[in-house]
Formats: C-alpha cells, sequence, structure tokens
C-alpha cells in the first residue's frame, strides 16, 4: 500500500512539473510571437524608398541618367531595379524595338503627366505598378504591347494610345483611372484583351479606329460608359466580354456598351447587366448585336436615331424595356428571345422596322407603342412578319391558331 501510494504521488508530482513547464514554454513563445509581429508591422509600415526622378531610355539605348534603377545587357531588355517617385514623367522611351520590364516595381506620380511615355516602335511593357498621373501609360509608337501590369487611381487616362498601328493591350488590372481605363484615338488595329478594368468614369473608349478587336475583358462599375466606339470608328468587334454597370433610377446611369456614329461594329456573345443601359446606338448605321445575354438593365437594347441595324439571336431578359427604338427605321430584329421585361418591344416614331421570328415570352407588356399615351406622336408602322414560310413571332400570351 506505501509503495502504490509513493508512485501515484511521484505521477502527479511529474504531472504538476509538466503543466509548469508547459505554461513556462507557452509563454516564451507567446512573447516570440508578439515580438515577431511587432517587428514584422514596424517593417511594413517602414516608408518605401526609390529612386526620385525621371528617366530616359534613349533612341541609342542608352540610359539616361546613367544612375537611374534600369539595368540592361543588350539594349533589348531594360529591367527596373527600384521603385520611382517623380513630379514629372517617369520614364521616356525612344528606343526602338525594346522590352521595358518592371520586375514588380512602382512608378508614381504627383497627379500629371505620364507615367511612361512610348515613342519608340515595337515596345513592349510588362509587369510595372503604375499610379498617380495624369494617364498610367501613353503610347504613340507603331507595334507596341502593354501586358500584365497594374494601372491606377490617375486623374485622366489608365492607358493611351495615340496615332498608331497594331497594339495589343492584355492581362492589365486598371483600377479607378478617373477618366478612361483604356483610350485609343486614330488607332488601325488594336486589340484589347483580357484587361479587368474597374471605376473608371468608361472602362474603355475607341475613338476614330479601325479594324479592332474588343475580347474576353471584365468591366465593372464604370458609371458613364463599359465601352464606347465613336468619332466614325469603323470595322470594331466587340465580343465575349462581361460587363457590369451602374444601374440607377435616373438617364444618367451607365450605359454598358454605346456605339455613337461608328459603322460596321460588331457586338456578339457578351454578358451585359445592371447598367441604365445595355447596348445602346446613337446616331448610328450598318451596325450588329448578336448572342448577347442582356439582363437586369433599364433598357436592354436601345436604338435612337439609328438604323439599319441587325438585333438577332440574344437573350434580352428581366429588363424595364427589352428593346427600344426611337427615331430609328430599317432596323431588322429577329430570333432573339425576350422575356420577362416590363416591355418586350417599345417604340417611338420609329416605323418601317420589320421584326420576326423573336419568342416573346411573359414580359408584362409583350409590345408598347409610346404613341398610346403622348398624343403628339404618330403611331408606328412596321412589318411583324417575314413572310411565307419565315412567318412571324412566337407570343406566350396568344392561345389562338397558328396560321
Amino acid at each position: 500500500m506505501i509503495m502504490a501510494y509513493n508512485i501515484d504521488h511521484t505521477k502527479e508530482s511529474k504531472i504538476k512539473i509538466s503543466r509548469k513547464y508547459e505554461k513556462t514554454t507557452f509563454g516564451i513563445i507567446l512573447i516570440l510571437v508578439i515580438t515577431l509581429s511587432l517587428l514584422n508591422l514596424s517593417i511594413n509600415f517602414k516608408p518605401v524608398k526609390g529612386y526620385q526622378g525621371s528617366i530616359t531610355i534613349e533612341a541609342d539605348g542608352s540610359i539616361n541618367p546613367k544612375d537611374a534603377p534600369i539595368e540592361t545587357s543588350d539594349k533589348v531588355t531594360y529591367k527596373l531595379t527600384d521603385h520611382i517617385f517623380t513630379d514629372s514623367f517617369a520614364i521616356n522611351i525612344l528606343r526602338s524595338n525594346i522590352i521595358l520590364d518592371g520586375s514588380g516595381f512602382t512608378i508614381k506620380g504627383s497627379g500629371n503627366y505620364s507615367g511612361i511615355l512610348v515613342n519608340g516602335k515595337n515596345v513592349l511593357i510588362k509587369n510595372i505598378n503604375i499610379r498617380g498621373f495624369f494617364t498610367g501609360i501613353t503610347a504613340r509608337g507603331d507595334n507596341c504591347i502593354i501586358i500584365k501590369n497594374r494601372i491606377e487611381e490617375n486623374n485622366g487616362h489608365g492607358i493611351e494610345v495615340k496615332d498608331s498601328s497594331n497594339c495589343i493591350i492584355t492581362e492589365n488590372i486598371l483600377v479607378g483611372n478617373k477618366e478612361f481605363g483604356i483610350y485609343a484615338l486614330s488607332v488601325s488595329s488594336i486589340t484589347i484583351f483580357k484587361n479587368n478594368i474597374e471605376n473608371s468614369n468608361t472602362g474603355i473608349n475607341l475613338r476614330s479606329c479601325s479594324n479592332s478587336m474588343i475580347i474576353n475583358n471584365n468591366l465593372i462599375s464604370n458609371p458613364y460608359h463599359g465601352i464606347l466606339i465613336d468619332g466614325l470608328s469603323k470595322n470594331i468587334t466587340v465580343s465575349h466580354n462581361e460587363i457590369k454597370g451602374i444601374l440607377t433610377g435616373l438617364a444618367g446611369g451607365s450605359s454598358a456598351i454605346t456605339i455613337i456614329q461608328a459603322s460596321n461594329i460588331t457586338i456578339k456573345y457578351n454578358v451585359v447587366k445592371e447598367s441604365y443601359f445595355g447596348i445602346f446606338f446613337f446616331i448610328t448605321s450598318y451596325n450588329t448585336a448578336s448572342g448577347n445575354d442582356v439582363k437586369n438593365t433599364r433598357h436592354g437594347v436601345y436604338l435612337r436615331k439609328s438604323s439599319d441595324i441587325s438585333i438577332n439571336y440574344n437573350l434580352i431578359q428581366n429588363n424595364n424595356n427589352g428593346i427600344y427604338l426611337i427615331q430609328s427605321t430599317n432596323n431588322t430584329i429577329n430570333n432573339n428571345i425576350i422575356r420577362q421585361n416590363e416591355d418586350g418591344i417599345r417604340v417611338q416614331n420609329s416605323s418601317h422596322n420589320i421584326i420576326y421570328n423573336n419568342n416573346f415570352i411573359n414580359n408584362n407588356r409583350q409590345v408598347t407603342d409610346d404613341s398610346k399615351n403622348l398624343p403628339n406622336i404618330s403611331p408606328s408602322i412596321n412589318n411583324w412578319d417575314n413572310g411565307y414560310p419565315t412567318g412571324g413571332n412566337y407570343w406566350s400570351n396568344y392561345s389562338g391558331k397558328d396560321e
């Protein structure tokens, strides 16, 4: 009995010692964790140091000034080696046929100038964080490629391309640029694809451009326009983009895709939602909207003073007005699914349009003519049947015989 008691007592003592040791060890670890956390915070909150001033890559390949944080071994590939802070431009590229690799560094301005000026041809810019200028990148040379940069909070544009051709803008993140995320003026053959653009007044603007493509971009909460094509632009394809705007009860709400005085514009396979206007044609002719998913807008597809527009194979649902024509003639609307809208198609002073082979499904009002409520407006006279064997439209609220 005594031995059993001594054994139990010894075990209890060891347990007590072990628990005391565990508490001491835990306390030491806790102190170390807190100390390391404080050290980490102090490291994170240290001001970022970098180069102060502007840099030029000269036409002969030299770097001016010589102590600038850019290195090259072949005058073809140039790499940043530090952050750059400036009250003027950060980098001016006069040389052609080069690659500028930002290596993840940041260039920051004071609200004016362009962060990077591209005046050479065949210039590729990648992996740079650009913020706080008027324009992040301004490119005026042919065959420029702008890829995998983060460009944000500039007072004007994220990327601006002017008077050039054959440019590619891809896989960039553009956030909070106050005017345009991407702005192209008088550019032939520009390709804009796989960019994320948020919170600019307009996501993408092509003005007086031709033979270009806007593909697979994600545009969110750009309050004026997601994509704007104007200035007599022509031969532009807008496809496979996802555009979510800002839906308000006011006429000043956003437009996902806007075409103004441009021709031969093809808008296809886009997802458009939560904008005041989904697809907006204004004073324009000879354009196509096909295969788009347009939903939760004030006006799904909106034509004003426009003609010779083809609207076909779209899914137009859950909008106030599915399709709205104002002073628009000679347009073709066919093979669309128009469902669960307040008004499936609404017309005002819009005659000589042909509307056939559409499915009108469970709209509150399948078709509305504003002349019924506005006495100064004449009724619109349109053709709702394309003749045998093509036929007319399907109406979910019609239970009569199909003739």
